[in-house]
């Protein structure tokens, strides 16, 4: 997980294992950037699961034991919350105004809504049922004016996969939008009240603020199995055939990398 602060001048990262949260000051001066830890915190439970900052700088993180911690922006632990280990707690965002916090689940088609100041539970959103199996709703994301919430997975209505869109209001009758067909990892607010998403196997989709489907680009990336790479005698050319696409390969130019910034 990577988070930056609402000002751009610390960076967030959540680690597996026992790895933790670290802290980075993030300056930029003209081309160059400098970054420098500031701040670490081990967690015991495991990998980190989500992550999200507010404009406090309170930090929220789900690990693999279950838990929800709050930090303070000096990775001071301010209070935890445990839920049900084997729903795999997963994605959290902070409400606009710093109020709220959403979290969704790895293993189940639910989200809770809790409060940021003790993280006591304030609401779960109505979910319809869904006859998919393995249905889950593992990434949230408020609208940038607080008046949505919104969730995404894997989740089906009427044999599709969807987004599910709660007025933030009473969190009940949610609307269904249009997603991709695979488990959707990522999906993030945009000013103009619409909503860009990520998949699993790289799809990306972008859907505006009525819920029509504005782009969606399935480029069916093989990256489960095992592949074959070549590079060209004179190293212009890299080749990698797909062995479950019966051995079509793909070819693409060389570029030549930027230098690293030091």
């Amino acid at each position: 997980q990577l988070h930056f602060s609402k000002d751009g001048r610390v960076l967030a990262v959540g680690l597996g294992g026992a790895g933790g949260v670290r802290l980075y000051s993030v300056s930029r001066k003209g081309f160059r950037v400098d970054v420098s830890q500031v701040g670490q915190e081990r967690t015991e439970g495991g990998s980190v699961r989500g992550m999200d900052i507010d404009g406090a700088g309170r930090i929220a993180v789900t690990s693999a034991d279950g838990v929800l911690r709050l930090y303070n922006r000096e990775l001071r632990l301010l209070g935890e919350k445990e839920f049900p280990k084997e729903e795999s707690p997963s994605g959290v965002r902070f409400s606009p105004d710093g109020t709220r916090i959403a979290m969704g689940y790895f293993r189940a088609a639910r989200v809770d809504v809790l409060s940021a100041d003790d993280l006591n539970l304030l609401a779960t959103p109505e979910v319809p049922r869904t006859r998919a199996q393995g249905a889950k709703l593992l990434s949230v994301e408020w609208s940038l004016d607080g008046r949505h919430l919104y969730a995404s997975g894997f989740y089906t209505q009427r044999a599709k996969n969807v987004i599910v869109r709660w007025s933030a209001e009473n969190f009940r009758d949610p609307d269904f939008l249009p997603a991709s067909r695979v488990l959707l990892y990522n999906i993030r607010a945009l000013r103009d009240g619409g909503i860009v998403y990520g998949a699993v196997d790289a799809d990306l989709g972008l859907i505006d603020a009525t819920g029509r489907e504005l782009f969606v680009k399935s480029p069916n990336l093989d990256h489960f199995s095992g592949k074959a790479c070549s590079i060209s005698p004179n190293a212009t050319k890299v080749r990698v055939d797909f062995l479950q696409e019966r051995g079509a390969p793909a070819q693409g130019k060389k570029r030549m990398l930027p230098p690293t910034i030091p």
